[in-house]
């Protein structure tokens, strides 16, 4: 069943439910009134024949006292909305009828209740054959009781005019709730429809163009406007990842083309002096450990977020030696580290890697006999070196995937050792920054938010 649909049922289900409360309240209502109308009127008359009782000299009966006075209402044709209908019960439980009708009144538990003294006046529905009564029971001296009905043929015929009424009112209303929900469920739906056929045709197409029509701010628009959100943000993950794909094929073809060369100079020199050959293999091990650290970096990026391991608290000062002490291994350069207390919540692989990345990019571009300085106060960590430096209109740009400048171009690299730094450091809740002079040096690094020491 279509979404529409299910609102304009709901809708008239909501009408329907408020015609039938609405409907019914009314005739209860109604019936109610005219029911205690016919109350009124036997309550008037009861108490007047209670007065009569009350005139009778001592040692009548009652009931013969009352018999003049009743016998004037009593016994009228049956149908007619005057028609009174009466009788005593006797302490005995005999009964005495009043006036020239036949019908004997029911003696039902409110008339018991009066007559062992529980009630004293009662009103109830009872039927007399097949006429429709109302009976009021009230106490008279000496344990009798004296039961007056009167015919609610007239007030019954009222409520099943009025019920027809209510019935035929109640299908109108319904029927028409029922279009008026069609047509606003429609028009209510249309932004669902509208955002279901896009999402269709995204699906079909893989057209990331798409954009739907966004009018005022309702919940459904509010809906509109976070999926065309969707779709941009999607478009720019598309984007990135097929520059990312040809990016990737770019810098993997330098390292696998030298790797291509070198290995077939070998295949068709198989005699060339040894001197050579082990300059040859030493290319290819360097093309090999180019291409592991790019293909490593090229997951890292693709992957674009941290492993699942839970933060901790990191002393940076740590990290900082742990990745100079690798540094100077396998570059034999001087890096000094001067830093304080400063302690993180994060990974410390990761922040160790990001750390690396930064001397690594220090060492490829200052010359072998200048040091390198790591510096780390209040969680910020820079590393300083004397190199060629860059320009001005290149630092906002080095921290971007793939980027390498100008002069980097012709040299080994990925051009991802920065971005990735930068990575880690947004992870971290960090931001990375970048200072440098030409032919002076460059102070590149990140920053992140510094805990106690006990976490």
């Amino acid at each position: 069943m279509k979404f529409r649909t299910r609102v304009a049922l709901a809708s008239a289900a909501a009408v329907a439910a408020a015609v039938l409360l609405v409907a019914g309240s009314a005739y209860f209502l109604t019936r109610t009134q005219l029911v205690n109308q016919v109350d009124k009127s036997l309550d008037g008359r009861a108490s007047s024949l209670l007065r009569a009782a009350a005139g009778a000299p001592r040692g009548r009966p009652i009931a013969a006292h009352l018999l003049p006075n009743v016998a004037e209402s009593l016994g009228r044709p049956p149908g007619n909305f005057d028609t009174l209908y009466g009788q005593i019960l006797k302490a005995d439980g005999s009964l005495i009828t009043l006036g020239d009708s036949d019908p004997q009144l029911p003696i039902d538990e409110s008339t018991l209740a009066v007559q062992q003294g529980k009630a004293g006046r009662t009103f109830s529905s009872v039927w007399i054959g097949e006429e429709h009564v109302r009976m009021v029971s009230m106490p008279l001296p000496g344990g009798d009781v004296l039961q007056i009905a009167r015919s609610l043929e007239e007030t019954d015929a009222a409520l099943r005019a009025l019920a027809g009424q209510l019935t035929i009112a109640g299908i109108v209303g319904l029927l028409l709730a029922g279009a008026a929900g069609l047509a606003v469920a429609s028009r209510a739906t249309r932004p669902i429809a509208e955002l279901s056929a896009a999402a269709e045709h995204v699906a079909s197409t893989s057209d990331l163009d798409a954009r739907l029509a966004v009018h005022g701010d309702d919940e459904l628009s509010q809906l509109a406007r976070r999926f065309n959100a969707m779709l941009s943000a999607l478009k720019t993950s598309k984007s990135t990842q097929h520059r990312l794909v040809r990016d990737a094929s770019h810098e993997l073809r330098t390292p696998l083309t030298a790797l291509r060369m070198n290995i077939d100079l070998l295949v068709r020199a198989p005699d060339i002096e040894p001197s050579t050959r082990v300059l040859i293999i030493s290319e290819i091990s360097t093309e090999i450990d180019e291409l592991t650290t790019l293909v490593t970096e090229l997951v890292d990026t693709a992957t674009d977020s941290l492993p699942e391991t839970p933060y901790v608290p990191v002393l940076l000062a740590d990290v900082a030696e742990t990745a100079a002490t690798d540094a100077r291994r396998r570059s034999q350069r001087t890096i000094a580290v001067e830093a304080d207390e400063s302690v993180v919540s994060g990974i410390r692989s990761e922040l160790v890697r990001a750390v690396s990345n930064l001397i690594g990019n220090a060492i490829k571009w200052s010359a072998p006999d200048t040091g390198i300085r790591i510096d780390i106060k209040s969680g910020a960590v820079t590393v300083i070196d004397k190199g060629i430096g860059m320009e001005e209109d290149e630092l906002g740009h080095i921290f971007e995937r793939f980027y390498r400048t100008t002069g980097a171009r012709q040299t080994p690299g990925s051009g991802l050792g920065l971005s990735i730094v930068k990575r880690i450091a947004t992870e971290h809740g960090g931001s990375v920054f970048a200072e440098s002079t030409p032919g002076k040096g460059s102070r590149i690094g990140f920053t992140v938010p510094p805990i106690s020491p006990e976490g």
